[in-house]
């Protein structure tokens, strides 16, 4: 078969592995039914007499955890579901379904259109007609009740470098609001600390200012109550929509990202006469300082509240703790009894997967005189067994033939490209060792506490077959030289980098804890690996200058220049978010480093001169692919945290180790290095199979604003710099194993053709294991996130860094 034809079959399966990924993805986060997604209202009476409050003042402070509060407040802990991300909690809040990950995919933006209306207590306060509905803040509310607020002011939460502007902006439209009587409710939600919590983490030196602001804006807030007559029937509530964990991350379902605190404050609550201690330490779990509470929960409550009927699709159960606020004891059953009759009514609906009506109720011949407090107890109870139920029906609905036809098609392309391969032909060993390997890796995904600790696979795997290529390529068969043992030991190094035990962080070392002990041992580091590039840049243009050609030594000064501003710009990113990095430098080189240095102007001339370096690679007449992989190089040292940036050193010395012995190396061992140390290098770099794992500080490099393209290719390039630098620099394994000569269009169709296999044999592991597993309720917090992943991994980092880049290079390089 000829290089023609087996490119004509790799085209065709890089396009079923797109295609199966889309259909597959399609079946297995198919959107919820309408009944408990979204529905139009409907007309429901309150069973209530009098509602205690006309009014609401909703004040959601993103990413809050569950702080300490005082005043006349009614403190809660409250869960949210998984994925814990701010779209998914806010229709938690409002609508009261269940979190779906489909909404993973639309919490940046809904997109084109409107957003299909759904029924929430705002729309039936605005029923009511007491007053205007305000908004101020994150626009996600705005994005989903497009047609709900009659004025406000969203703002764009994306540009996550912006601590300050957003809640600047949020708190002073609401003081003016307060001043006014024309409004029923007025919804502010503050985005500054899920800012700073994605900048610098939970414990950044940020944090505790930004809390004061939030106390200030709530301590204002309760005193407008308090004075002004207008504001006597309004209800203030204050919390958080998710959590975050340490590193200011948030999306999966540990305890950190899930909790959340959550208090209703009114002066009338004194008259309850009830006190709450402020624990120092959590009562029960990490952050369970109060009561806990679902998220769902505070539909039907603020709807009891004010007065409101519960939307259709809430499967929230009314808060106990609140019943009180009704002094008749008619009054409180009502509001439970029709927060039970409502659970039971959506239980009977036929979409939402349950066989048939958990209970038959008929309470109206039932004399409330006889409900006692346990009475009480005992339906709140059952409110809450129906919760359960429905919230299991409607998490999350597949369509299974989608499944399969997604299995089937991605099988197909496996196939395919397995055919183009000529290194692995049935029986022979390359063909035993993929397949083993595959399906260990399969195995694997079988079991979701593996799936969570699947750095521990790709460690083992690339550390053993480190070790096989040392003993097989080594110079000597009996002794093993200082150079590969020490190899070897950077390799294991760089898997102690970052911390992947999240329930024991305080506990586990890695290389991070220590840099952030000692910083200037980081940035020595950052300072030699930025020098070892500039050698490296200069020793391969020297080389691949001919007799013919002349060399330009503007060319390697550029790059010396971007590789010196590239420091320059690491350094003072980090010291604006973490200003503790220079204390000690006099003020007059601190006022220069966070406030006179034009960061974002900075970033834009690196990017241009990377562009330009890379164009002038490209058109000298004795090109190679080392120079142009050094241009690759810089942007990737841009797109790096600062404590991953030494982690690229530890990798040249491999390459380079790997490089010297690759000629003893198969086309399919070639293949087999790259795949694994792109693998390993991505959980090295701190990355896991959760959303909350993802890092945007970088995204935002040389903008001054989200931008729909820039922003995601930045984030995207960021959380992948390690696999993107392999995958790259990888290609001169390709190279060496020729021995020096050029590579011929046969061997690097072949090298592709491995890689596809690779990639489409992954797909139908992690697919065939979210399949096994459909049933299990691990599906949504373990495997949906694992099959996110896959999906960057076979989409964009497959079709642009194992298939494009090598091509572009290969072309460029004419390796």
């Amino acid at each position: 078969m000829g290089w023609r034809s087996r490119g004509a079959l790799l085209f065709l399966a890089n396009g079923l592995i797109i295609a199966s990924t889309i259909v597959f993805t399609m079946g297995f986060f198919r959107p919820m039914p309408p009944s408990s997604a979204s529905k139009a209202p409907r007309d429901r009476r309150t069973f209530a007499q009098k509602a205690p409050f006309e009014k609401v003042v909703f004040l959601m402070i993103d990413a809050l955890r569950s702080l300490i509060r005082s005043g006349a407040a009614i403190p809660f802990t409250v869960k949210t579901g998984s994925p814990s991300l701010t779209r998914a909690c806010i229709k938690a809040m409002t609508v009261g379904s269940a979190s779906m990950f489909l909404d993973v995919f639309h919490n940046a933006d809904d997109g084109p259109g409107t957003p299909e209306p759904m029924d929430t207590w705002l729309v039936h306060l605005k029923a009511a007609e007491r007053g205007s509905l305000l908004f101020y803040g994150d626009d996600t509310w705005v994005q989903l009740f497009p047609e709900v607020f009659d004025r406000g002011c969203p703002i764009s939460p994306l540009f996550v470098p912006d601590i300050d502007s957003p809640d600047l902006n949020v708190s002073a439209n609401a003081m003016m609001e307060l001043q006014r009587d024309d409004w029923s409710a007025l919804v502010l939600h503050f985005p500054g600390i899920d800012h700073v919590g994605h900048m610098g983490g939970a414990d950044s030196e940020f944090m505790a200012l930004k809390q004061g602001q939030m106390d200030a804006i709530i301590r204002e807030t309760y005193e407008a109550l308090e004075t002004e007559a207008h504001l006597d029937s309004t209800l203030f509530v204050v919390g958080g929509d998710h959590g975050m964990d340490r590193w200011g991350g948030h999306g999966g379902a540990s305890d950190p990202e899930v909790s959340a605190a959550m208090m209703f404050i009114s002066p009338h609550f004194k008259s309850l006469n009830r006190s709450y201690e402020s624990p120092a330490v959590p009562t029960a779990g990490t952050f369970d300082y109060y009561t806990v509470m679902q998220q769902v929960d505070i539909v039907p409550t603020m709807a009891g509240l004010l007065g409101v009927p519960i939307p259709s699709a809430s499967i929230g159960v009314f808060i106990p703790q609140l019943l009180d606020l009704w002094r008749d004891s008619k009054d409180q059953v009502n509001l439970v009894l029709e927060n039970l009759e409502h659970l039971r009514a959506l239980s009977c609906e036929s979409d939402t997967g349950m066989a048939a009506c958990e209970i038959d109720l008929d309470w109206h011949n039932v004399p409330h005189e006889s409900l006692n407090e346990r009475s009480l107890g005992e339906l709140s109870l059952m409110s809450k067994e129906l919760q359960s139920k429905l919230k299991d029906a409607t998490a999350g609905n597949m369509q299974v033939p989608l499944l399969h036809y997604g299995i089937a098609i991605a099988v197909i392309a496996l196939l395919l490209a397995g055919i183009t391969c000529k290194s692995t032909p049935p029986l022979s060993k390359n063909f035993m060792v993929l397949n083993l390997f595959q399906l260990g890796h399969g195995l694997t995904l079988l079991f979701p506490f593996l799936v969570e600790k699947e750095h521990l696979f790709w460690f083992w795997g690339s550390t053993v077959w480190m070790g096989w290529v040392i003993f097989t390529t080594g110079r000597s068969s009996y002794m093993l030289g200082l150079g590969n043992c020490s190899t070897l030991l950077l390799h294991i190094l760089s898997q102690r980098w970052n911390i992947h035990d999240q329930e024991a962080a305080e506990k586990v070392y890695s290389m991070q804890s220590l840099f952030d002990r000692r910083p200037l041992c980081l940035w020595f580091l950052i300072a030699v690996t930025l020098l070892h590039t500039s050698y490296t840049f200069a020793v391969h243009r020297r080389r691949n200058v001919t007799r013919d050609a002349r060399e330009k030594p503007l060319l390697v000064f550029a790059h010396r220049a971007v590789l010196l501003a590239v420091l320059l710009f690491k350094f003072a990113s980090a010291a604006r978010a973490g200003p503790g990095l220079i204390h000690r430098a006099p003020e007059w080189l601190q006022g220069i480093i966070l406030e006179q240095l034009p960061l974002t102007q900075m970033a834009q001339l690196i990017f241009v001169t990377i562009i330009g370096t890379a164009a002038n690679v490209g058109h000298l007449p004795a090109v190679e692919l080392p120079a142009l992989l050094e241009v690759l190089n810089l942007y990737l040292f841009m797109q790096t945290i600062p404590g991953n940036i030494p982690l690229l050193l530890i990798y040249r010395i491999q390459l380079e180790w790997i490089v010297s012995s690759a000629a003893n190396l198969s086309a399919f061992q070639v293949c087999f290095s790259i795949v694994l140390f792109t693998h390993s290098a991505f959980f090295a770099f701190g990355n896991a199979n959760t959303i909350a794992a993802l890092r945007y500080t970088e995204g935002f490099n040389g903008l001054q604003a989200h931008h729909w393209l820039l922003s995601p290719v930045h984030t995207f390039c960021s959380n992948y710099a390690g696999p993107i630098w392999w995958s790259g620099n990888g290609l001169r394994l390709l190279v060496a194993t020729r021995q020096g000569e050029h590579t011929g269009r046969s061997d690097f169709c072949e090298h592709l053709g491995l890689r596809t296999v690779f990639v489409a044999y992954g797909l139908v592991g992690a697919m065939g294991a979210c399949y096994l597993l459909r049933e299990e309720a691990v599906v949504w917090t373990v495997m949906a996130p694992k099959f996110l992943y896959t999906v960057l991994w076979t989409v964009p980092f497959h079709l642009l860094f194992n298939m494009a880049m090598p091509i572009v290079l290969w072309v460029g390089g004419r390796c």
